[in-house]
């Protein structure tokens, strides 16, 4: 092999493995990108993915409309939403949520809370109908206590 033709191989290889290093820079830059759009990683995508959100209402007492019956309810309920804007509207809101989910409350029986789906989804129209900036998606009782 002449000098000639040795210099043409390396300069042959040195090109082969700059298109080796920009293809494998590409492949990482792809893969990263598709990593951090997807919302999987908690880095930049995450700060711009919906969170789930809590907001909790405590102590909420009611009498029950049990005829002939002295009886009341007390409860305490978490609301979870994933609208970022809606923890300001709840704080600003907070007497209209409170009375209508106790205006649901004051209005049931004993035998009205024993199907805890179907109040769950009154309350839930209830709270919601209050509200603009977002929706509440869930409702949880951390406490339901009749006496």
């Amino acid at each position: 092999m002449s000098q000639n033709e040795i210099v043409v191989a390396d300069k042959k290889r040195g090109r082969a493995r700059i298109w080796l290093g920009v293809a494998t820079g590409l492949l990482i830059v792809v893969l990263a990108g598709g990593y951090f759009l997807s919302g999987s990683h908690p880095g930049l995508a995450g700060r711009s993915a919906l969170s789930t959100q809590r907001w909790e209402m405590r102590d909420v007492i009611v009498n029950l409309s049990d005829p002939g019956l002295h009886r009341y309810l007390r409860a305490e309920i978490t609301l979870e939403y994933n609208s970022p804007n809606l923890t300001a509207e709840l704080e600003k809101n907070a007497y209209r949520v409170r009375d209508a989910v106790i205006e649901v409350l004051r209005g049931k029986t004993t035998a009205d809370l024993q199907n805890a789906t179907a109040l769950k989804g009154e309350l839930l129209e209830a709270v919601n109908a209050q509200l603009q900036q977002g929706r509440i998606d869930a409702l949880y009782f951390g406490e339901l206590i009749i006496q």
